[in-house]
């Protein structure tokens, strides 16, 4: 599986918790984020949503779209012209296509030597998981009692472990406190649900197992993740903040895939 894939599906999971923004009007809703990488927004219309710019790792995702379920997500890739298409169905094909490759190589892997598997995951850049420990990582979310304030708003800290690691780091502030928009309560709730069916088709899979999932840690908070920070092998990583929250009409052609475009499915790939 590509890298950029993997990237994809943490800069959508990474935003999912925006769910719980509240209702105020049917307005289109624009987010503005930053990072270390630099600006930019999430779009929400009619039940789409458009991300483009720097969530953290935005640079290697590319621009998205998600247009609902039945149609998926788009990856718009400006400098390539081209527009990677993955919907329910092409991710279960990814699914089922990786585990079979998965298990083959877990079976050559018995005959190595453990210096041997070490390199073969090196080069892979995961680690494979062993026969009946596909499932998710057992996950953990504890409110520290710190706050702080963002966007005039007092925060409160939650943490999320896995395995004993901490893994995220969110800073939620409360759903009355922060205008979002009626359009923005049911984009986010359909991409939620179009992701929450994902991991449920998927959870046999090495593409759950492998892949660091804050979806399955905002259901086990009430709020509005206003700041979100990535750790990796216990070191915080990346942040991703958001620093207004607007309404503004947002054109319909956004949510489009350009014309000219090469149209791709990763499942076709593999």
């Amino acid at each position: 599986m590509q890298p950029r894939y993997i990237c994809l599906f943490h800069l959508v999971l990474t935003i999912v918790g925006f769910v719980s923004i509240p209702s105020v009007s049917s307005a289109d809703v624009t987010l503005h984020i930053t990072s270390p990488r630099g600006e930019g927004k999430i779009l929400v219309k009619n039940g789409m949503i458009r991300m483009f710019g720097s969530n953290g790792q935005g640079d290697a995702a590319g621009e998205m779209i998600f247009k609902g379920p039945k149609e998926g997500i788009i990856v718009v890739d400006a400098s390539r012209k081209e527009a990677t298409v993955m919907t329910e169905a092409d991710f279960q094909k990814m699914g089922q296509r990786l585990g079979n490759i998965m298990a083959r190589m877990q079976e050559q892997m018995q005959h190595m030597s453990a210096e041997q598997r070490e390199k073969m995951q090196q080069m892979m850049g995961v680690k494979m998981p062993s026969q009946g420990q596909q499932q998710e990582a057992s996950l953990q979310v504890t409110q520290t009692g710190k706050t702080k304030k963002l966007l005039g708003t007092e925060c409160a800290q939650y943490l999320v472990t896995r395995n004993g690691e901490i893994s995220f780091e969110y800073w939620i502030a409360p759903k009355s406190s922060i205008d979002g928009g009626e359009e923005a309560v049911r984009a986010f709730a359909s991409m939620g649900n179009f992701f929450s069916n994902l991991f449920e088709t998927l959870h046999e899979t090495p593409l759950q197992s492998m892949l660091n999932n804050p979806y399955a840690a905002m259901g086990q908070i009430d709020g509005v993740p206003l700041e979100t920070i990535q750790y990796k092998n216990g070191s915080k990583g990346s942040s991703t903040l958001i620093t207004r929250i607007t309404q503004e009409s947002v054109p319909e052609g956004l949510f489009r895939i350009p014309e000219g475009y090469k149209v791709t499915r990763p499942a076709d790939q593999l």
